[in-house]
């Protein structure tokens, strides 16, 4: 028997554990790669059946959902940023959501429409 085949060898690892990413790396790569945002105001009592709208819309056009609250301390819970790796997409979410859309590095805090 082949040594090298036998289940009692070592397996090699295409990670090591110091090379893993950590959680805190892997959301700035998410976001840094979903330069198209749509900041929206939070209702009330929430999303509610909206949110399987939401869910629905970024599966069937092929976006990770990815959205954070805002960084605002007085709007934290508020509003809602969402996160499109296509400024299509972003602005479809916009168009049937509502909402602010902005682009990432052009001034995130600033609706693209103020943009320059």
């Amino acid at each position: 028997m082949d040594r090298n085949n036998s289940s009692d060898a070592p397996r090699k690892s295409n990670q090591s554990s110091s090379g893993r990413k950590s959680k805190g790396q892997l959301v700035a790569e998410f976001w840094a790669a979903r330069r198209y945002r749509v900041r929206l105001k939070i209702p009330e009592l929430g999303f509610g059946e909206a949110t399987d709208d939401i869910v629905n819309f970024c599966e069937q056009r092929g976006e990770s959902i990815g959205s954070a609250p805002s960084t605002d301390p007085g709007q934290r819970w508020k509003t809602r940023c969402f996160a499109f790796l296509s400024e299509r997409n972003a602005k479809d979410f916009m168009n049937l959501f509502g909402g602010e859309f902005s682009i990432e590095g052009a001034g995130y805090d600033k609706p693209a429409s103020d943009q320059k």
